[in-house]
């Protein structure tokens, strides 16, 4: 269970530090569904789910 975390916690951090060009607001979501959710301005423009 914990390498399962793990790998899904450095998948999800990888993809944020790529997305972090896009967009201005990324906002980690660990205790649910989506992982990220991406936005700019205030505006939700999407959500990451891994």
């Amino acid at each position: 269970m914990d390498r399962e975390k793990l790998t899904h916690d450095l998948i999800v951090e990888q993809i944020r530090h790529k997305l972090a060009r896009e967009y201005k607001e990324i906002k980690l979501n660990p205790s649910g569904d989506p992982d990220l959710i991406l936005a700019n301005h205030g505006l939700t423009l999407g959500m990451v789910e891994v």
